[in-house]
């Protein structure tokens, strides 16, 4: 696992397309999309120095919760993308809800929001495999998430898991 915290979504796409070509109905692949809950409103009212130290932790957690499984970059704004190849859905849906609860148990110094994620899951096979539909299948089920109340996890529509 390597988390390049500023990696551009080019190099992303290109682990994408490598994963791709290799998965299949034995050889997954899925994405998380991790969104930091109200991240704006930390960067303004703590302040960006507070909300670059938020997204490090928040990173750092992802990090080591993914050692050895998939490639994590950062997204966008308070976003990060974890790229998990040979991670079928039931296993993206458990570490997501694994790196959620994680999460919610960080405290940033002078930041008194508490740090939160909603978690949006896509995989494939099980949903159309390219890069631009894997990603926004995770992204509209990380938006479903956060309408849902934040701080949770959300598969990919018309996708599910087998528990």
């Amino acid at each position: 696992m390597t988390c390049s915290y500023r990696s551009p979504k080019s190099e992303f796409k290109n682990d994408f397309d490598a994963c791709a070509k290799l998965a299949g109905p034995n050889a997954p692949l899925s994405l998380l999309i991790i969104d930091v809950d109200r991240y704006q409103y930390v960067n303004m009212e703590c302040g960006h120095v507070v909300g670059d130290a938020v997204l490090v932790e928040v990173a750092s957690t992802i990090k080591a919760a993914c050692r050895g499984k998939g490639r994590c970059s950062r997204w966008a704004g308070g976003a990060l993308a974890v790229l998990l190849p040979n991670v079928d859905m039931n296993e993206a849906v458990a570490l997501a809800e694994q790196l959620r609860q994680k999460i919610s148990q960080l405290r940033v110094e002078n930041c008194t929001e508490p740090v939160t994620v909603s978690i949006g899951v896509a995989s494939c096979p099980g949903t159309n495999d390219t890069f631009d539909h894997l990603v926004r299948d995770a992204e509209e089920a990380m938006y479903a998430a956060k309408a849902e109340g934040r701080n949770r996890v959300s598969i990919a529509a018309g996708q599910q898991t087998l528990r």
